[in-house]
């Protein structure tokens, strides 16, 4: 079950860690769950101060559905060290198409991502 509310808002710069997915955007949860076995031993998840946020760089209407990027992201501090298959990025602030989803599953319940 998903329940999702879109609103324009202004959001500050965000530093995140991310896992680009590439493909079909309903399968950005298995990015999710690779970043948050990454990030829960480094000590990264912390509630309510660390936000789930999924970045969706493509037009699903323009774009191939096979070449659809998409990042599944944490909020981290600046200085966070990656590696591997997990980058970072700075998000500029600014206006947002920002959807607040709420994902209720079995094995990912109540874990809240805000899509940006």
């Amino acid at each position: 079950m998903i329940a999702m509310n879109v609103e324009v808002k202004e959001m500050p710069e965000l530093h995140v860690a991310y896992i680009r997915h590439i493909g079909p955007y309903h399968g950005i949860p298995e990015a999710f769950d690779k970043l948050m076995k990454w990030a829960g031993p480094r000590g990264l998840i912390n509630f309510p101060e660390t936000k789930f946020l999924g970045v969706y760089h493509d037009n699903p209407e323009i774009t191939e559905e096979a070449k659809l990027r998409s990042s599944a992201c944490i909020t981290v501090p600046e200085d966070t060290p990656v590696e591997g298959e997990v980058g970072k990025m700075t998000i500029p602030g600014g206006l947002f198409a920002v959807a607040h989803v709420e994902i209720n599953t079995d094995f990912r319940a109540g874990i809240t991502v805000t899509a940006i």
